[in-house]
């Protein structure tokens, strides 16, 4: 953890009941864990030599639970890249940024592993998940669905840089040509996913009242057969009428990411 677990524990009065670390890699964090009396660890890792020398190390403490498979959002197999060094870059995703960002990081190989829904698992009493599977952690949230009611604490490293990568890419293009390299954040999300968020968003905090916030909004699909000739569905499935649509969410992207101020009608690239 980039983040230490007794700061974190000490700044937001955290009280963990118990862990699932996706990507535990050789148990780093177990001591610390441990040490916050925290007897409920559950701990993911799908290099199968890795998880030999993890199980080896810490398998005479208690409260520690072994799972030899990655998590994702379907049950499946499949490719892990390995890294040459102590394999904490390996990953389902294929090597892109990570490979200019860290040049002294070589990948050599990979290994065939299982993938498994963690819902599908039915683990009891965990309220903080600890997320490290390099890129591939929207795959392993949404196959925490129906767990995440029960989870307090969700700590995990996000990189958006291979978007804006794309972004940048799509604004070389003759305007024409462009495409929306922004969909690929909510691609994998209902409508109810994103109407839920967006009520969490919204609800009351620091209030005495504690009732439950549901905002509801008609689907895209809807919104088109009662406006079938001017929806302007474009606000919000992001495929624009006219070629200029495509340049302007780029290009508000690659803003955002770079903390630029302005819209992104106005500003050059």
């Amino acid at each position: 953890m980039l983040i230490s677990l007794d700061y974190l524990i000490k700044k937001y009065d955290l009280k963990i009941k118990g862990v699932s670390h996706f990507g535990a890699h050789l148990g780093q964090e177990i001591d610390s864990y441990l040490q916050n009396n925290i007897s409920n660890i559950h701990l993911f890792e799908p290099q199968t030599k890795i998880f030999n020398q993890l199980v080896s190390n810490h398998k005479k403490k208690k409260g520690l639970h072994f799972y030899n498979f990655g998590l994702g959002s379907q049950n499946k197999k499949l490719k892990i890249y390995l890294d040459s060094g102590e394999s904490q870059s390996s990953s389902i995703l294929k090597p892109k940024s990570h490979l200019n960002l860290h040049p002294n990081i070589k990948f050599q190989g990979t290994e065939d592993i299982e993938v498994k829904i963690y819902d599908n698992l039915k683990i009891q009493n965990i309220n903080f998940l600890n997320i490290d599977v390099q890129g591939y952690e929207l795959e392993a949230l949404i196959g925490c669905k129906d767990s995440l009611t029960s989870i307090d604490f969700i700590y995990t490293e996000i990189n958006s840089q291979e978007v804006y990568e794309d972004c940048l890419n799509e604004l070389k293009k003759p305007i024409g040509e462009m495409k929306n390299a922004v969909q690929k954040i909510y691609a994998p999300f209902t409508d109810e996913d994103i109407s839920e968020q967006v009520s969490q968003i919204v609800k009351p905090q620091g209030t005495p009242w504690h009732g439950e916030v549901q905002v509801m909004f008609q689907t895209i699909e809807n919104m088109r057969k009662a406006l079938p000739k001017n929806a302007g569905a474009w606000y919000f499935d992001g495929n624009y009428p006219t070629p200029g649509g495509y340049a302007v969410v780029n290009r508000a992207f690659v803003h955002y990411y770079e903390k630029r101020d302005g819209r992104a009608y106005d500003l050059p690239i």
